[in-house]
């Protein structure tokens, strides 16, 4: 093994832009709605991405919306996480939506893997992580604690529905089976998910070598995905009661976004 890809025998990793192929997550701040992104290029003022072919005909980024990228983007000792929107521009080259953000809400650096605003490469403090398989298995394992959290605010949030929902009495009970439970469900089930492959990892995944064997990234973010929609909880219930919880619930899930960007880097380290 090369030299410079041994764990333990420096104090620092790195890797260039450039190999960033995976998507990371990101949100939209106006309604938590996630979507996948390609980092390209960034910079002490700003960050630029390409949405995947998979997702331009979805997504529509507006001028001057605010995102949060979910990454650690570090320049002179801060870190940086959210983007303005400045411009987008269709990139025949790519074949892909460009956009450019500038970076704004400055915040102390908490991660020990971030992305170097003024060297353009991920950087990663391996005196302060036992290994990669190691973090690995424990980024898992918090993901699985926090899809846990968002299971236990559905379950006291579905029968408080049935007090502040606008809804008849014999009417809600056909919403509750067929939207809120099978949501909470669906939530569950992505939590014993998380729970298996934190066990699988922590049995199997030793080495480097091990992670892009065990980790299928694609798997991982259906599991780490939000199963709420913001906008179809705001019109299924119009009180303005929800959004208190529903926003707690966001907050849960931004954490699991982080996640899985750090697990993205993670991946390309070891490969």
């Amino acid at each position: 093994m090369d030299n410079t890809m041994q764990i333990n025998k420096r104090s620092e990793r790195r890797i260039p832009l450039e190999m960033i192929t995976m998507p990371f997550l990101a949100t939209r701040d106006e309604n938590q709605q996630s979507f996948e992104y390609l980092l390209v290029d960034v910079s002490p003022s700003g960050a630029k991405f390409v949405l995947p072919q998979w997702a331009v005909s979805r997504e529509r980024l507006e001028m001057d919306a605010v995102i949060n990228l979910h990454l650690s983007l570090v320049h002179e000792g801060s870190s940086f996480a959210k983007g303005k929107v400045v411009w987008r521009r269709w990139d025949e080259t790519a074949y892909a939506e460009l956009c450019a953000v500038s970076l704004f809400q400055k915040m102390p650096i908490h991660s020990p893997f971030a992305i170097s605003a003024e060297h353009a490469e991920i950087v990663v403090d391996m005196e302060s992580i036992e290994s990669l398989p190691a973090y690995l298995a424990r980024t898992i394992r918090d993901c699985s604690l926090l899809k846990k959290g968002v299971a236990i605010y559905l379950k006291h949030l579905i029968p408080y529905f049935s007090r502040i929902g606008n809804y008849p009495e014999t009417d809600y009970p056909l919403l509750r089976d067929t939207v809120l439970d099978e949501i909470r469900q669906h939530v569950l089930t992505n939590h014993d998910k998380l729970n298996n492959l934190c066990r699988n990892f922590a049995e199997h995944c030793k080495e480097n070598e091990d992670i892009p064997k065990r980790l299928n990234l694609e798997e991982l973010r259906a599991m780490v995905d939000s199963e709420i929609s913001s906008d179809i909880f705001a019109t299924t219930f119009e009180s303005g009661k929800t959004a208190i919880y529903i926003s707690a619930i966001k907050e849960l899930e931004k954490k699991l976004y982080s996640n899985f960007n750090i697990a993205v880097m993670i991946y390309l380290l070891a490969l």
